[in-house]
């Protein structure tokens, strides 16, 4: 029985076409008393990345395109909430996008939502 979920594993990592490169924030305080924030750059890895939406949105005189989507990747990696994570497809294109929450976790794979917002 064990060997079907790690089937089904290697079954649904066949579809991670595209390559991430993940960037996570923390916090730290400086000895003055300030706090900042520094960037901790993470591995490459395989993932598979679902967009969804190409939405608008308008702040003053300024519109802004939004788009959303989700990031499947294997259940070794892990993802913290706010992260930055650089998405490569296949084609070479190269998308940038933000975590906005806590990563689902299945035997599979992981998923998490992404959310990303640029002018136009």
């Amino acid at each position: 029985m064990a060997g079907s979920w790690q089937a089904a594993k290697r079954a649904v990592e066949s579809h991670f076409t595209d390559k991430c490169r993940v960037t996570e924030f923390t916090e730290e305080e400086t000895s003055w008393g300030e706090t900042r924030f520094s960037a901790v750059q993470g591995k490459e890895m395989t993932c598979r990345l679902v967009e969804e939406g190409d939405g608008s949105d308008i702040e003053g005189l300024l519109a802004y395109g939004q788009w959303e989507g989700v990031l499947l990747y294997p259940t070794e990696n892990h993802i913290a909430a706010g992260s930055q994570v650089e998405v490569t497809k296949p084609d070479g294109r190269e998308v940038i996008f933000f975590t906005t929450g806590e990563t689902l976790s299945y035997s599979t794979h992981k998923e998490t939502v992404l959310t990303r917002k640029c002018p136009f």
